[in-house]
C-alpha cells in the first residue's frame, strides 16, 4: 500500500524531497510554522503540488496579524542557475506574495482537521479583511542537491532587486541521487516490516 503511495519517478521522489525538508526546516530553524503538510494531500503519486511549494505563518505580536514565509523548494542532483531562475519565477507570481489560492489551501485543511482554529481565522483575515502588504512577507529560496549551492545561491539571493526579504538555505548531499534511493527504499522496507 506505501509503495502504491509514493511517487515512482526519481525526479518527483527529489522534489518531494525536497518539499518535505523545506517544511521541516522552516518548522526548525527559521521562527515560522508550515501548518500543513502539503504532500499529505497530493493529487496523484507522480504529479507535483500546484501553487506556492510551503507557506510558512507567524503570528506578529504587535500587530496581531500574520507574517509569511513564502518559500520555494528545488531540488535537482546537478543546481544550474537556469533551476534558480525557475525558483524566482514561482517567488515572484502574485506580486511576490503568497497566493490567495494557496492560502485558502491552507486554510480548508486546517478546518477540515479542526485545529488552529486561531490560525485559520487570522489566514481568511489576512485574505478578506486586511489584504497582505508586502512587508508582511520573506521569501525562502531553499535547494536541495548533490553540489554545493553556496555561490549560485548568493548569486540568486544578491540578484534580486524587489523589496521583499529573502533568504537562501541551500542542502548539499553527496551523491544526492543515490541518497534520495535510498530514502525512499528504507520508507518501503520499513513498511513492508511485520
Amino acid at each position: 500500500m506505501i509503495t502504491d503511495l509514493l511517487p515512482q519517478t526519481p525526479q518527483i521522489r527529489s522534489g518531494d524531497l525536497g518539499e518535505i525538508y523545506a517544511t521541516e526546516w522552516i518548522n526548525a530553524h527559521s521562527g515560522y510554522r508550515a501548518p500543513i503538510k502539503r504532500l499529505r494531500w497530493g493529487d496523484h503519486r507522480d504529479m507535483a503540488m500546484r501553487g506556492d511549494d510551503v507557506i510558512g505563518m507567524i503570528l506578529d505580536p504587535a500587530t496581531q496579524r500574520l507574517r509569511f514565509l513564502k518559500t520555494e523548494a528545488k531540488s535537482r542532483v546537478a543546481l544550474r542557475t537556469k533551476t534558480l531562475e525557475e525558483a524566482r519565477t514561482g517567488l515572484d507570481k502574485d506580486g511576490g506574495l503568497p497566493s490567495s489560492h494557496a492560502l485558502s489551501y491552507v486554510s480548508a485543511r486546517l478546518m477540515e482537521l479542526g485545529t488552529d482554529m486561531p490560525l485559520v481565522d487570522a489566514i481568511d483575515d489576512a485574505l478578506y479583511r486586511h489584504g497582505i502588504p508586502p512587508e508582511s512577507v520573506r521569501h525562502l529560496l531553499f535547494t536541495f542537491s548533490g553540489n554545493s549551492p553556496q555561490a549560485l545561491l548568493t548569486q540568486a539571493l544578491q540578484a534580486y532587486p524587489g523589496p521583499i526579504g529573502q533568504w537562501g538555505v541551500g542542502l548539499h548531499v553527496d551523491g544526492h541521487a543515490a541518497f534520495v534511493g535510498a530514502v525512499y527504499a528504507q520508507v518501503i522496507a520499513d513498511a513492508n516490516q511485520p
